[in-house]
């Protein structure tokens, strides 16, 4: 419901502001980001770890699934994570 644009997640932008931008929405219970690399990266290894930096592999067009309890957390769990071709042959079977 509804589409927020924040310069948070510009490629430059700090993960901690763009979480702490994000609590505002901890009422709708999922949320879809959209940005730009390296912030993404950023963002999801501030998500999953404290302190240590988290490599996740992003392709141009990728896509993954962090679950959280509540932010800020440093405990979120990978669920998945996709890359443009698997989703290409996702939608190719649809």
């Amino acid at each position: 419901e509804g589409i927020e644009v924040t310069e948070l997640l510009e490629p430059l932008a700090p993960a901690e502001d763009a979480i702490a931008y994000l609590r505002r929405f901890g009422d709708k219970g999922k949320m879809l980001l959209a940005g730009h690399l390296p912030s993404l990266g950023k963002i999801a290894s501030s998500l999953m770890s404290q302190g240590e930096h988290v490599s996740i592999h992003f392709e141009m067009g990728g896509v993954c699934r962090i679950d959280v309890e509540a932010l800020p957390t440093h405990k979120g769990n990978l669920r998945w994570i996709m890359t443009p071709t698997q989703l290409r042959l996702l939608a190719e079977k649809t």
